[in-house]
């Protein structure tokens, strides 16, 4: 029987179905009829419950009918307001094990709650309202009666079991948390699993509630259970359990005992190596190093996954020889007694436990206290080099699928909670797992896009894909969810801060959680634990109100910091990425634009899965076009999801529920094949209780007429009024607050917005939305989503027909009000501009804006000035109100950023009409400094000089010391490009005087980088050092990677020019790293300069192909003083060939580009000599010539005396051999 006399929920503080076996308290002749079922006798009761054993008897059907099931019914006999967390525990066991589908895993049947005639024919133990779980009975006993008893085959044969259905849970994001004996049960198809009251969601997107309680039954708990480290729980912990429970099934009892207190078998969990396993039956000799890998104190050096163990089980040996004869049939013993169901674990062991923990963990006796923590190795390196399970050529099933037994007329009570079945679409699954498989067979991305109208199972499709990879092994799982609004929980961000288990963490707490994780990581970059923790950390109090609250982090260096991450998680095994509702994902298109750009040089063999929903992809928009771009990529492709077709929709139809012909039928036919509109639309019958059960399934009541909904969006305005039936304005308000927040709702912004709208978080709606498949818990019980996007837009809609939509948006941007992080500022601009405040949404604005384009993120900048505008026409402003001018110094910055060099200049000629028009003194300056930056790009120095000392005094006037120093510091590079040093350094000094007056450190660092390059450009690399190691310091305090690979460029320059080529490549190369890790295209510059360095080492063979390749990528990159400095290092090189010809056209196109730019450096005149003097070790005297004086040239550009008259030696050496 399912549990029937055994404490079945661990974790609220009490055994509350304690193991009291009680006789055959049967009912009389016909019992309770509790709906279709009939209540036969009462098995088992404890203090909080009863197990009663019935059989599914529809009224009208008699209990010995051949029909009749027999089933257990679980009775909560407490109500709620006694005992939350019971009733909590209870609600969690229907959830989790209602998602699951496995002949390995009890079957549920039905949930309720008591009606008032089965509680008055009960007579004592119910009450009107106590939940109830029906489920299948099971009468072969429990696992408790088996340990120590079972041959090798027979105990190998279960533990496969075992973990084939902890494979299909956790693939479907449950953990069990409280696997023993007494919660396996036994049937005539193996061992069964039950008992999910410590379920827990493997999404962590909260703060769970129960982290200061140890849950669980301490001699089967994995180590981070007793620490209560919630965040470290993963398949992992189940597979702990099963160890213990695998030992015991061998061994005869648990590892560390099961009658030691609690203090005893917690330090033994943590600090002791399990005992040597002495079985009671032969075993093969690798079973002890399995169960070692399983029983590791580690979570990373145990099995991963499942499938993981199961597949190193089945390499074992299954010949070991039995001696002794198999005990008779666990498999078959059906006669088992009430006591045999009595769970052995539970008569002599501490019953499961709850234990409230101080701040500072369990207090332990000094004895205990003062053990030394194990080894990382201790108990987990007998299996190191387990190979992961392949992948299946084929995605279906090796063996027939479970078909779980479905009894007519039952399970609404189920229905919202049940996984939806997922029927047809075999082409559109080839395609994925073939995309699967090329993945793993080439080690490089594939994206695959998911196209279609709304409701279609795009996303249901995608969770297929993934479940079924986590379930075999093969892959690895991460999703990103993304909504129109851009709540707090929505993209890649977010989706990193769960898989790292960072989510409601600060900065510096995440900060130290990943610095563990990346414990043991080999060649991690500098400040990768850091730049991690930036991304994904939740801003502090301290963090939003800070002036430089702002990520550093601009999407290359993000992408590449991804894409790090992602080739360290699939060294076992490749990942699939889950990108849902990429029409609002930006930042998954430009991540997954990247990726794809890296394969050839950077190959991570991930799967990207995006879903997209056509009708809400803005035609002409932004996400249009990158999508569209990204499609273009051979590696990329659509898959687009149609309508089922007949056949597949009457078949989804009557899997929903069992419905009748009938009524299937007049499904099928309203909702014409869109899954989703099935699906809610069944929902919205269940709720209103038309459907009544029947013979065939169930029908229609009778006497009822329907009005079918026309579309999706009906259909989710008629489950949204369900659930609003009967409540109050301020709860429907509630609801509307938390779609305006997003699809993902983070609790404590739901709260506090709520707050700021004057009601109270509406907690007591969510869960009934997620019983009808409206919602669903994310993780903990706290944050939670939206079933769909659909359902946001439509809750949206309600706002706006109740007029409530400006009041909730209004709210929103209260509660972001004050905060000035990225995020927070650009999700204030649109909340306000939602709410139509206009003129109070162009400042956060045009702060995110400004913000994005300081990070480099130029298509979010886009959009915000587009929202900006349309802001901008909807206030009431005067004509000459300054910030109408602003919109045009974003839009020059922005139009300069991306290449648009004539609308740029369109943009700051009517900004600068219209300052000058109408005295708008701080534009006017702003404007004259973009303009000089206009200038300089188009490498026209002497305006561009003209311009910054116009700029520089109008912004003195004005007193914005900031952009005054960035003005003079663009001022010096400018003129040090031209080789006025003298000019350049008293500028660097007004800079460095004004940055440090301002406490800005990048600021204080670019300076004194350029104050060394000017010394380089004077020959003094002594002093050219010093002024590079006192600016990395302020870098590398400033966490700014950019500005560090620019001085370790300086360093290594420093040291070729002293004639140290090898050392100047070494530092290059670090250079070359830390871009790198940046995503910047200075990444190239660090390589040709190690191209350099090689070259004048004499090691052309290496450094040819390395400067033909960044000749192409500085030419794409338009940086024509870069080539110059190629073509003269090229010359170098070919000489060592005597290809003369070549070497003159580097020669000659060196000069074009010297004209053209007029760039002075000293590394173009040490490749010039070198290239002379290969020619002339050649006797191409003419060429060498020709090189000499381009060097000379250079020299004297530099003012290098000694270095201009060796030139000069050497030329006329030529014109004069004698």
């Amino acid at each position: 029987m399912s549990a029937a006399s055994k404490g079945l929920f661990g974790g609220p503080g009490l055994a509350m179905f304690a193991a009291v076996p009680v006789g055959s308290e049967a009912m009389g002749s016909s019992g309770i009829q509790l709906g279709p079922f009939r209540l036969q006798e009462l098995a088992g009761r404890g203090a909080s419950g009863q197990v009663w054993k019935g059989v599914y008897a529809p009224v009208g059907e008699s209990a010995g009918d051949p029909s009749s099931r027999p089933v257990a019914v679980k009775v909560l006999n407490v109500n709620a307001g006694e005992s939350p967390r019971l009733h909590e525990a209870f609600r969690r066991e229907v959830q989790a094990v209602a998602t699951l589908d496995h002949p390995n895993v009890v079957t549920v049947f039905d949930y309720g709650t008591i009606p008032a005639e089965v509680a008055d024919a009960a007579e004592e133990g119910m009450a009107v309202g106590n939940p109830y779980l029906v489920m299948e009975f099971l009468d072969a006993g429990t696992l408790s009666s088996r340990c120590g008893r079972l041959t090798w085959p027979n105990l190998r044969r279960l533990i496969l079991g075992l973990l084939d259905a902890l494979a299909h849970s956790h693939a479907r994001g449950v953990l069990h948390r409280d696997i023993k004996p007494s919660n396996v049960l036994l049937s005539r198809r193996g061992a069964v699993l039950s008992d999910f009251g410590l379920g827990f969601g493997l999404s962590q997107d909260t703060v769970n509630p129960d982290r200061d309680r140890l849950e669980g039954t301490p001699a089967y708990m994995a180590p981070e259970q007793f620490e209560c480290r919630w965040r470290d729980y993963g398949p992992w912990t189940d597979l702990y359990e099963l160890g213990c429970v695998a030992y015991t099934l061998a061994a005869g009892a648990p590892p560390f005992g099961r009658r030691a207190d609690v203090e005893q078998l917690m330090f033994s969990h943590l600090h002791q190596a399990p005992p040597m396993l002495a079985p009671t039956h032969p075993v093969p000799d690798g079973f002890n190093d399995w169960l070692d890998r399983l029983l590791s104190k580690r979570p990373a050096s145990r099995f991963q996954r499942a499938a993981d163990a199961a597949f190193a089980l089945i390499a074992l040996d299954e010949t070991t020889p039995v001696e002794e004869p198999s005990i008779p049939g666990w498999l078959a013993n059906s006669d088992a007694t009430v006591e045999d169901m009595v769970p052995t674990d539970t008569l002599d062991s501490p019953a499961p436990i709850a234990i409230a923990l101080s701040a500072d963990g369990v207090t332990l006796s000094p004895h205990y206290g003062s053990g030394q923590r194990v080894s990382s190795s201790l108990g987990g390196g007998a299996l190191p080099d387990s190979p992961v399970p392949p992948l299946p050529d084929d995605w279906r099933q090796a063996l027939d699928h479970h078909q779980p037994e479905q009894l007519l007329g039952v399970g609404l009570g189920l229905y919202g909670l049940r996984t939806i079945p997922l029927v047809g679409r075999q082409a559109e699954r080839d395609q994925l797992w073939q995309d699967l498989g090329r993945v793993k067979a080439q080690g490089r991305a594939v994206v695959t896009v998911l196209r279609g109208p709304s409701g279609t199972g795009k996303t249901r499709l995608a969770q297929w894909l993934c479940e079924r990879g986590h379930e075999v092994g093969a892959v690895h799982v991460l999703r990103a969810m993304h909504s129109s609004v851009g709540g707090a929980l929505d993209g890649m961000a977010a989706m990193l801060a769960r898989h790292l288990g960072c989510t409601g963490l600060d900065r510096g707490e995440a900060l130290e959680r990943i610095r563990e994780l990346l414990k043991g990581e080999r060649d991690l970059p500098a400040g990768e634990a850091e730049a991690l923790a930036e991304l994904v950390a939740v801003p502090s109090e301290d963090d939003l109100t800070a002036e430089e609250a702002s990520r550093f982090l601009r999407p290359e260096a993000w992408y590449v910091l991804v894409q790090r991450l992602l080739a360290r998680l699939c060294h076992d095994r490749p990942a699939i990425l889950w990108l849902d509702d990429v029409q609002w994902g930006l930042d998954a298109i430009g991540f997954t634009q990247h990726l794809l750009d890296q394969q050839d040089t950077r190959p991570v063999p991930v799967l990207v899965v995006m879903t997209c929903r056509d009708e809400a992809l803005l035609r002409g928009g932004v996400h249009e076009h990158w999508l569209a771009r990204l499609l273009e990529h051979p590696r990329a492709g659509a898959i687009p999801v149609e309508e089922l077709d007949a056949g597949d929709r009457l078949t989804l139809v009557r899997e929903l529920l069992g419905l009748s012909g009938e009524v299937a039928g007049q499904v099928e036919e309203r909702t014409a094949g869109n899954p989703l509109f099935a699906v809610q639309l069944v929902g919205d019958w269940i709720q209103r209780g038309v459907l009544v059960p029947g013979r065939r399934g169930f029908n229609l009541r009778s006497g009822v007429e329907l009005k079918l909904p026309d579309d999706l969006h009906d259909v989710w305005a008629v489950r949204v009024d369900e659930v609003l039936a009967g409540r109050s304005p301020e709860e429907r308000l509630s609801l509307q607050l938390a779609a305006a927040l997003g699809r993902l709702v983070r609790a404590n912004e739901w709260e506090k917005a709520c707050a700021a709208c004057g009601v109270e978080a509406a907690w007591t709606l969510v869960d009934p939305m997620v019983a009808r498949r409206l919602a669903r818990w994310e993780g903990g019980e706290s944050n939670w989503s939206l079933a769909n996007s659909v359902l946001r837009e439509s809750l949206e809609r309600l706002a706006r027909s109740d007029g409530t939509w400006r009041r909730v948006n209004l709210a929103i941007a209260a509660m972001l009000e004050g905060r000035a992080d990225v995020d927070s500022l650009q999700r204030l601009g649109r909340h306000l501009l939602r709410g139509e405040a206009y003129e109070r949404a162009l400042e956060p604005l045009a702060a995110a804006a400004r913000a994005r384009q300081a990070m480099g993120e130029y298509v979010v900048v886009g959009q915000l000035l587009a929202e900006y505008e349309r802001a901008l026409e909807l206030a009431v402003l005067e004509e000459d109100d300054p910030r109408r001018g602003e919109v045009l110094l974003l839009r020059c910055w922005h139009e300069r950023k991306t290449a648009d060099y004539d609308k740029a200049a369109e943009y700051s000629g009517s900004l600068h009409s219209l300052a000058q028009k109408h005295g708008w003194s701080r534009l006017h300056a702003l404007c004259l400094l973009e303009l000089a930056n206009q200038a300089q790009d188009h490498f026209e120095a002497a305006r561009a000089n003209q311009l910054y000392r116009e700029a520089h005094a109008a912004l003195k006037e004005v007193g914005d010391t900031t952009n005054q120093a960035q003005c003079l510091l663009n001022l010096a590079m400018n003129y040090s490009y031209s080789g006025q040093l003298d000019n350049s350094r008293l500028c660097l000094e007004q800079a460095l005087e004004l940055f440090e007056s301002l406490g800005n450190q990048i600021g204080q660092g670019y300076v004194l980088e350029m104050y060394g390059g000017l010394e380089l450009s004077r020959g003094r690399a002594k002093e050219a050092t010093e002024l590079g190691r006192r600016a990395l310091a302020f870098a590398e305090n400033a966490g700014h990677g950019i500005l560090q690979g620019r001085i370790l460029l300086q360093l290594g320059d420093a040291v070729r020019l002293h004639g140290d080529s090898e050392e100047g490549e070494l530092l290059y190369r670090r250079a070359e790293a830390m871009f790198r890790s940046q995503g910047s295209g200075l990444t190239t510059i660090a390589e040709l300069y190690v191209g350099v360095a090689l070259m004048e080492q004499g090691q052309v063979f290496q450094a040819q192909p390395l400067l033909e390749r960044c000749l192409r990528e500085v030419q794409e990159a338009g940086r024509p003083h870069f080539e110059e400095l190629i073509h003269l290092a090229l010359a170098a090189c070919v000489a060592s060939e005597g290809r003369w010809s070549l070497f003159a056209n580097h020669l000659e196109i060196a000069r074009r580009l010297k004209k053209q730019t007029g760039f002075v450096d000293f590394s173009i005149a040490f490749a010039a000599r070198t290239a002379g003097d290969a020619a002339r070790g050649e006797g191409e005297l003419v060429l060498a010539k020709d090189a000499y004086e381009f060097c000379r040239d250079e020299f004297q550009a530099l003012n290098w005396r000694h270095e201009v008259a060796a030139m000069v030696e050497k030329i006329e050496a030529i014109d004069d051999p004698s």
